[in-house]
C-alpha cells in the first residue's frame, strides 16, 4: 500500500505559532523565514496545509494576511531599506536571509485540531 506523505521535507516552509479565535472563525499564526522565491509567488489567498502534533494531524487554511518582520523590517533595518531604495541599491540577499522573516495569518478552513 502506498503511503501518502503530507509534509515532505522540501515543501516545509515555516513554523506554526498557534491558533486564535476571531468570532465565528479560527485563525492560525505562522512564521516563515525569508526565501527569495516568495517574491515570485502570489502569497495572499494561497492555501496551506499546517502540521500540528504529528504528521497525521493537520489543518487546511488560506493566507489572509502577510507582513514582514525581523530586524530588517523595523527601526534601523527599515531605515537601511529606505536608504537603499533612495540610492537605487539592492539589499544584499544574505542580509535578507539573516534578518527578514514573514508573519502569516491563515483562516482555518478544515482540519483536525
Amino acid at each position: 500500500m502506498v503511503r501518502l506523505e503530507l509534509f515532505p521535507e522540501d515543501k516545509i516552509i515555516g513554523v506554526f505559532r498557534g491558533f486564535q479565535e476571531g468570532g465565528m472563525e479560527f485563525h492560525a499564526d505562522l512564521v516563515l523565514p525569508y526565501r527569495n522565491e516568495f517574491q515570485n509567488i502570489p502569497m495572499h489567498g494561497q492555501f496551506l496545509l499546517v502540521q500540528l502534533e504529528s504528521q497525521e494531524e493537520a489543518v487546511l487554511g488560506r493566507i489572509s494576511s502577510l507582513s514582514s518582520d525581523g530586524k530588517l523590517s523595523v527601526g534601523a533595518g527599515e531605515e537601511f531599506n529606505l536608504r537603499a531604495m533612495r540610492e537605487h541599491r539592492a539589499v544584499p540577499e544574505d542580509l535578507r536571509e539573516q534578518y527578514l522573516k514573514y508573519r502569516v495569518n491563515i483562516r482555518v478552513l478544515v482540519g483536525r485540531a
